[in-house]
């Protein structure tokens, strides 16, 4: 779900663009501070059947306006599209694109602000599922705070990274390895970043070296069971050393 704040709005109005997962759940808690726009499932009940049915061409939009100034239309593409509105209404604007047959594209003012509002979260879930930690195996609500934790949080704090850092950008998957080199005080993974965080004349270390300076994180077998699936439970020997001596138990 998409939230942005539309400085051309009448001042303290927000615009709220988001899919047909979330659209009833969100448009009960709807406030008069804030526009929505989204996309509809046509068997949502309490839809006018004669936006739903109506037969319309390729192009073209249909729609109608309830007395809270929600508009329902149906727009007809590659297949039909159904939207709702609270600040648009059936406007066709120029794309500024043409088609390959040298037409000019348009497109209703609703599909267009919508693709606007909802470009970077599907960018965020593009670049997230590059590397997703979420298996299937896993419960939804671990999913979920996997979802959020390692996915969602690592993605918008590299791009906030890339956007102060001009000249050290990373990619998603040296960003993930600096993260966890950071967190388990590793040399630098990442032979980039490694380059910008090395301290000029110094002597360069071998890989040999640089591997046995590293804590040996390995995963090994406890004697303890997990009481919902029986199995034997799993730790880093290293880890646990370094807990072990903190904490002073075996």
């Amino acid at each position: 779900m998409s939230y942005y704040y539309d400085a051309g709005l009448v001042a303290g109005y927000h615009n709220k663009c988001i899919d047909n997962f979330l659209f009833i759940f969100v448009i009960n808690r709807l406030s008069i501070t804030a526009h929505l726009v989204g996309t509809l499932r046509k068997n949502r009940r309490y839809l006018p059947k004669e936006v739903i049915t109506k037969k319309i061409k390729k192009g073209e939009i249909f729609g109608k306006e309830d007395d809270n100034g929600i508009v329902v239309s149906k727009f007809k593409d590659k297949r039909d599209i159904f939207l709702l509105s609270t600040r648009h209404k059936l406007d066709i604007i120029d794309t500024g694109k043409q088609s390959r047959k040298k037409e000019s594209i348009l497109k209703p003012d609703v599909i267009l602000f919508y693709n606007a509002g909802k470009a970077g979260i599907d960018l965020s879930d593009q670049l997230a599922s590059y590397s997703t930690p979420v298996r299937k195996s896993i419960r939804w609500y671990h999913k979920v705070m996997t979802e959020i934790l390692l996915n969602t949080s690592v993605i918008n704090a590299q791009i906030m990274y890339n956007m102060n850092h001009y000249d050290s950008k990373m990619n998603v998957k040296q960003f993930r390895e600096s993260l966890i080199d950071k967190m388990l005080n590793l040399r630098p993974t990442s032979r980039k970043l490694a380059q910008q965080l090395a301290v000029p004349n110094t002597p360069k270390s071998t890989g040999n070296q640089r591997r046995s300076a590293a804590p040996k994180h390995k995963i090994e077998e406890t004697e303890e069971k997990c009481p919902r699936n029986r199995k034997l439970r799993k730790r880093c020997s290293e880890c646990y050393k370094k807990i072990s001596q903190e904490k002073g138990f075996r």
